[in-house]
């Protein structure tokens, strides 16, 4: 009878030990089941992903109302064709030949044309800017009839006063091809360069004495 029991026993040990066995294994494989979907669910996801990508970028590509600013951030078809604001134009007088043997009074924003050694105050003499052309330093504009490699310019000296105090030298240049004057700030008002005449001709020399500065002070 003793020895029914252990036999018992020894049996129901077994079972017990096939029947953990087996759960186990179905765990496993459960679990190998489970991370097998969800590695698949994350690849066809990333999948996903990048084809929407990719269908995102040459949808913008191809499209014509895609555009895009200096910095690369696309703006809309209404932003690219704005046209950038240009600024005010300057609207001078006539101009009008200086005074011989004497400082050309004129108000602000009235261009003078000016000989080598001719002043022009603005908009008086005593409480306004006079500025004295002095001389061309530099004429390097491409002459008419000519072919240059590169573009020249316009340098002139002028002297500036106020109140009959001296202000001291301002250089102003004109590149050539350059579109508006040259304009400096000189205390309350400005000096502006308007253009220099005549304009080089190949195969003539100008003589200094021939040069005409327009000039004018603005505010």
């Amino acid at each position: 009878m003793k020895q029914k029991s252990i036999s018992i026993f020894i049996v129901s040990a077994i079972l017990v030990f096939v029947l953990i066995a087996c759960g186990d294994s179905e765990s496993e494989g459960t679990v190998v089941e489970t991370n097998d979907a969800e590695a698949n669910i994350t690849e066809q996801a990333v999948n996903e992903t990048a084809e929407e990508s990719t269908s995102s970028v040459h949808s913008i590509a191809d499209s014509s109302e895609a555009y895009f600013d200096e910095e690369g951030n696309m703006i809309s078809q209404d932003e690219a064709d704005e046209e950038p604001e240009t600024q005010p134009q300057i609207e001078f007088l006539d101009i009008v030949i200086a005074d011989e043997g004497r400082t050309t009074e004129r108000p602000l924003f009235t261009p003078v044309a000016l000989k080598v050694g001719q002043k022009i105050a603005s908009p008086t003499l005593p409480g306004g800017l006079t500025v004295l052309f002095a001389e061309v330093l530099e004429d390097s504009r491409c002459p008419i009839g000519s072919e240059c490699p590169a573009a020249g310019k316009v340098v002139i000296r002028t002297e500036l006063a106020s109140n009959v105090t001296p202000l001291g030298e301002l250089v102003l240049t004109i590149e050539d091809g350059q579109e508006g004057p040259t304009i400096k700030k000189v205390s309350r008002y400005s000096a502006v360069f308007i253009s220099l005449e005549p304009h080089p001709v190949e195969g003539e020399t100008i003589d200094p004495s021939e040069y005409v500065a327009v000039i004018a002070v603005i505010k």
